[in-house]
């Protein structure tokens, strides 16, 4: 009887002289969400195992096809790991479970093994009722941690419902789009480069303002909030694309200290208004 799969295994287990929280874990590797951290190790192995597998084989879900029930085995992944909030990184993960096979899991299979997880925590976070461009944006950078980025999706939802997030991500959205245009820019600010009255006060403010790169929506969003007055007159007073080269480079390198904050966070320019 499926209703018993895992409950029976416990049974068993208790009764040939294994340890208590061992059988609890066995009894709950089924369980959608297993309710102790020993049944959900179990159980996201078992999961991991199979999904590496048979995608190995060629026997990933294929339209409304799902003979083996991946898309089920991968909610079983992604929700429990939210439900705990604990760390995971779904990409070291499939790359050890990928060494376990008999067969051999190419880089190509890894990725769509991830992409496919990707899908299902999407699925997971647009049912809990976050706005798909919200959910598109945070996962574009942290997928591979689904109790990271439902805490990370939470708060850029907070954000975005906030009556002055149209004039936050304007700012922010100037420095990113600007260096769509170029191909390169150098990492590093020369400050001795500085000409304009506004470009010198940009920098002081993100010297002032970020002392380490940010962790998290909320910690990225304040310090953007912060810096939104010293972008818009730089924007409004310098022309970044200078004629003179070194003026330019300096002048996006500066910029780009300002739209590499998102970094590992949130992709912006996913969502509306951008």
């Amino acid at each position: 009887m499926t209703s018993l799969q895992g409950i029976i295994g416990g049974e068993y287990a208790l009764r040939s002289g294994e340890a208590k929280d061992v059988a609890q874990a066995i009894s709950e590797q089924y369980q959608t969400v297993p309710q102790t951290k020993p049944g959900l190790v179990v159980a996201l192995t078992d999961r991991l195992d199979s999904l590496v597998g048979l995608f190995a084989v060629g026997l990933a879900p294929t339209g409304a096809k799902d003979p083996f029930g991946l898309r089920r085995a991968a909610i079983g992944i992604v929700q429990p790991l939210i439900e705990h909030d604990a760390y995971s990184d779904l990409a070291e993960a499939v790359k050890r479970s990928a060494k376990t096979q008999p067969i051999d899991v190419s880089e190509e299979v890894q990725k769509q093994i991830l992409d496919f997880l990707a899908g299902r925590l999407k699925v997971v976070l647009n049912d809990a009722g976050y706005k798909y461009d919200v959910v598109d944006a945070v996962l574009a950078e942290q997928s591979a941690s689904p109790a990271a980025s439902a805490r990370a999706v939470k708060q850029l939802q907070a954000w975005v419902g906030r009556e002055d997030w149209s004039t936050i991500l304007p700012g922010y959205a100037r420095c990113v789009r600007i260096l769509k245009t170029v191909d390169d820019r150098p990492q590093t600010v020369d400050e001795s480069g500085f000409v304009e009255t506004e470009e010198k006060n940009l920098y002081a403010a993100i010297q002032s303002t970020v002392h380490r790169p940010p962790s998290t929506v909320d910690e990225f969003l304040e310090i953007v909030v912060k810096l939104i007055p010293p972008i818009n007159a730089f924007f409004d007073k310098v022309l970044v694309m200078a004629e003179d080269e070194k003026i330019r480079q300096n002048r996006l390198a500066l910029v780009g200290q300002i739209a590499d904050l998102s970094r590992g966070i949130a992709d912006l320019s996913r969502l509306e208004g951008f």
